[in-house]
């Protein structure tokens, strides 16, 4: 039942997975990442007797966790920019033992010791990439391995995601409100209120007050009195009088 049930997860979709590969049997895994990015690098856990005991994808920057056995010594491949996993080849026996994937630019990484029936896959529509993997594993190794593949599928982003992505949210443009509005607003007291806030204005001063208000000038002293306060001069003595002839 249980074989039967992972089979069926693994063809669900005749254009993305294949049938697992080796002898199969013991717990099932998927490896879960693939929503993060495009396969990056792949990494093979290979024991004492070059049985494969697990595996880790990187998805874009993410590795996955670990899938399979625990042990054994890490092999890593990471591809190149635009470089993608186009076959996997291999061979089992009651382990899958042997594992060389191929990329779009020829290039090969092998991964423990061959041995057993060999097997291979590879996208079954041309243009499709290696997009994760899956099967089965007990405690010394993995008992069988599978292979999803196909398109990679970039959502679209919207003008307006990339528009709040670039620059912050803008605040709407305040609207511009009337002159009588700007003067409510600025001025909150009204024109009465205004006036009796403001220093009391100095009153004109009628012109018959204005006399007073100036500080007096020196009285003038009238002409007549000017010889009484002048010192007068020495006396002239009168010349006597000459008696007259006989």
């Amino acid at each position: 039942m249980q074989r039967l049930l992972t089979l069926l997860l693994l063809t669900g979709s005749a254009c993305c997975a294949q049938e697992m590969q080796g002898p199969g049997g013991g717990s099932y895994f998927y490896v879960r990442g693939e929503e993060q990015g495009e396969l990056r690098g792949i990494r093979v856990f290979v024991g004492l007797l070059g049985l494969i005991k697990g595996v880790q994808l990187q998805f874009g920057r993410h590795w996955s966790a670990r899938y399979g056995a625990p042990g054994g010594h890490a092999h890593e491949f990471l591809l190149q920019a635009g470089e993608r996993v186009t076959a996997v080849e291999g061979s089992a026996r009651a382990c899958i033992r042997y594992l060389r994937w191929t990329t779009s630019r020829g290039r090969q990484a092998a991964f423990g010791s061959p041995g057993g029936r060999l097997f291979s896959s590879r996208a079954p529509v041309p243009g499709q990439q290696l997009l994760t993997a899956n099967g089965q594993h007990r405690f010394l190794c993995l008992s069988g391995i599978g292979f999803k593949w196909g398109f990679v599928q970039e959502a679209p982003t919207p003008a307006s995601t990339v528009a709040s992505t670039l620059s912050p949210t803008t605040a709407p443009r305040p609207e511009i409100s009337p002159v009588s509005t700007l003067l409510s607003t600025t001025a909150p007291s009204s024109a009465p209120t205004l006036t009796s806030t403001l220093p009391p204005t100095v009153s004109p001063t009628p012109a018959s007050t204005l006399p007073s208000m100036v500080a007096l000038s020196p009285v003038p002293i009238p002409a007549p009195t000017l010889p009484s306060m002048v010192d007068p001069g020495p006396a002239l003595i009168a010349a006597p009088t000459l008696p007259s002839a006989p």
